[in-house]
């Protein structure tokens, strides 16, 4: 019976050791695919037309995905990144600008309001606040071109506030501007706004940081940069502290590009020296490192804030486009070629999954975002997928 015994023991133990994972196996070793979103362009009504940065809104917990086409500019289409239910939601700007003819550049023009406006991008959405940001910007064919910030009470419906951002003209001055972040706490919407001068002697850029509380806009700060500011600016929503960088590429221009450390609650400015193309950045939750990517270069840089010391120089791959934090102990970057984990302390490379294990043919990820839940997604041409480990 002992023995009998034994023996059954033995072969429990062997088929334990036949049925467990490899490593390789393991479950949450491979990316899958949660859900794909189509982002073609859509002419016929509703028409829809994909967002220039797809951006996380609503807490975490939706996606701007883009807008309505020419008469239907002030519809914006969002997605429920819970049950991935579709959104959309309307503002009232054509009625807000019939009733204050006074933005309009010339209020004898009879062309409806949306041939004379175009409206560029929802700025965030915060439905528990009941608020929302706008930016409006006269046609392109302008010879003066303004850029407006219009604050959108969601309960009543009503554009409450309208701030004219900045006035440029296209032989005297540049400006852009680019969305930070939205801070619920405070109800306070971070915007950036970046001048170049125009002339025979270039000038630097001037970037100045605003803040809108509730629609009632204040300068955080102001600083000059010698290069313009990439589009994307990361934001530490924890520690409001804002990051923008200046776009380089190696090869033009002279020295390396700077990033620009913004205490958005005292306006104090650190710069130090990131990596040329930086299409990716990520705090690291201590809060006394930043990791900064170099798409060209393929380098990912552990960058210590107090001082802007370089600690760590990492070649992860080249033709990245986002980099963002996984989890609580590793990084995930997202290059045209595949998906790398990186662990974060000490800074080093994980797996990497080839792009064709998620879907087949040509790659191009530009867009894609990591969005600090353990779920990222990855943009591929008019196809978007919510990607999990």
């Amino acid at each position: 019976m002992l023995q009998s015994k034994r023996r059954v023991l033995r072969t429990l133990s062997l088929c334990a050791l036949i049925v467990s994972p490899s490593p390789a196996s393991a479950k949450g070793a491979n990316p899958t695919i949660l859900k794909t979103f189509p982002l073609a362009m859509r002419t016929d009504q509703p028409t829809f037309v994909a967002a220039d940065e797809l951006r996380v809104v609503n807490r975490q917990r939706m996606l701007y995905m883009g807008s309505g086409m020419w008469k239907e500019q002030q519809t914006f289409y969002l997605r429920n990144l819970k049950d991935f239910s579709r959104v959309s939601v309307t503002a009232p700007v054509v009625s807000y600008i019939r009733k204050n003819r006074g933005m309009l550049l010339d209020e004898s023009d009879t062309r409806p309001i949306l041939e004379q406006f175009n409206v560029r991008k929802l700025l965030f959405y915060d439905a528990e606040n009941g608020e929302a940001g706008i930016e409006i910007a006269d046609k392109i064919n302008s010879k003066v071109k303004r850029h407006f910030y219009l604050h959108w009470d969601l309960r009543k419906n009503k554009i409450t506030e309208v701030t004219l951002v900045v006035r440029s003209a296209p032989k005297i001055s540049w400006a852009t501007l680019w969305p930070i972040g939205y801070d619920p706490d405070s109800c306070t919407f971070y915007y950036l706004r970046d001048i170049e001068e125009r002339g025979k002697d270039r000038q630097p850029h001037t970037v100045t940081i605003i803040a809108f509380t509730r629609g009632k806009a204040k300068v955080v700060s102001r600083f000059d940069a010698t290069r313009s500011i990439f589009r994307r600016v990361y934001f530490d929503s924890k520690r409001l502290r804002a990051m923008p960088v200046e776009y380089g590429e190696k090869g033009t221009g002279t020295g390396s590009p700077n990033g620009f450390l913004v205490d958005l609650k005292t306006g104090k400015v650190k710069k130090f020296e990131v990596p040329f193309t930086t299409y990716g950045a990520s705090f690291d939750p201590s809060g006394d490192r930043v990791f900064a990517y170099s798409s060209q270069l393929g380098k990912l840089w552990s960058i210590r804030l107090s001082d802007g010391a370089v600690l760590k120089r990492l070649s992860v791959g080249a033709l990245g486009h986002a980099l963002g934090r996984l989890n609580g102990k590793e990084l995930v970057l997202i290059r045209n070629s595949g998906i790398l984990r990186l662990k974060r302390t000490p800074l080093r490379k994980g797996r990497f999954t080839r792009m064709a294990k998620l879907y087949p043919g040509f790659s191009h990820v530009e867009g894609s975002l990591v969005l600090n839940d353990g779920r990222f997604l990855v943009k591929n041409g008019e196809r978007l997928y919510l990607v999990k480990f």
